[in-house]
């Protein structure tokens, strides 16, 4: 199983990952995963978590009644997640890699990711495996954070994400190189438009764009 320096990363920092997230997104990365529910087209089904992390999402949707299956490659995370939910309304957690899904082909109404794209070494292949464990018209729903298209924002969200991020959250999860790279790799992640193309050329169709909180999120939705 893969062991590479980001999964030992996040490993190092899940008893305070949940914490930081809220603090660092000011309590939006709730509502940015409440929009990703609201964009999913069916109201029942299975639904796969890709890079589920602590499961706060797939929790979520499990809690809506959806058959949720959450997959990850940090086994910190995964034990995290599995504490989490309620007993009517638990996801079920699996250590398994983004880019080789161990499900059939078909198998899935829905996929969804948060926060993850940025950390995947190769987007094309993630999304050629979404796209090959969804049913035909299924929908893929990736989220992740972005740079603000406002330009008199962006100085202060480059020293956001450069100084004060990774001082909090090294003071805090006592990992400061942790934050830096999460940090950097929102200012050095793909453009919105090159995630739609690569999308695209994975073979899915109709995708959509939805800037959130000003573009500091971005949520693509795409068909099979």
């Amino acid at each position: 199983m893969n062991t590479s320096p980001i999964i030992t990363m996040f490993d190092r920092i899940t008893p305070t990952y949940d914490k930081l997230n809220t603090w660092f997104s000011f309590g939006l990365d709730a509502y940015w995963r409440k929009e990703i529910i609201k964009a999913i087209p069916v109201k029942q089904g299975r639904i796969l978590d890709s890079c589920t992390g602590t499961g706060e999402l797939a929790h979520l949707m499990a809690e809506k009644g959806y058959e949720v299956i959450g997959i990850d490659l940090s086994l910190s995370m995964l034990e995290l997640a599995k504490k989490k939910g309620r007993k009517e309304n638990k996801a079920e957690f699996y250590q398994a890699d983004a880019l080789k899904l161990p499900f059939p082909d078909h198998f899935f109404q829905a996929e969804t990711s948060a926060f993850a794209l940025r950390n995947l070494p190769d987007l094309n292949q993630a999304f050629q495996e979404a796209y090959r464990v969804l049913v035909p018209g299924g929908t893929a729903l990736f989220l992740d954070l972005t740079t603000p298209d406002l330009p008199w924002i962006r100085p202060f969200h480059s020293f956001y994400l450069t100084t004060i991020l990774p001082f909090i959250g090294g003071k805090v999860s006592k990992d400061p190189e942790a934050y830096h790279y999460l940090g950097t790799s929102i200012l050095r992640f793909q453009s919105r438009a090159q995630i739609a193309q690569t999308l695209t050329s994975s073979g899915f169709r109709e995708v959509q764009i939805s800037l959130l909180s000003g573009g500091i999120a971005t949520l693509w939705k795409a068909l099979k």
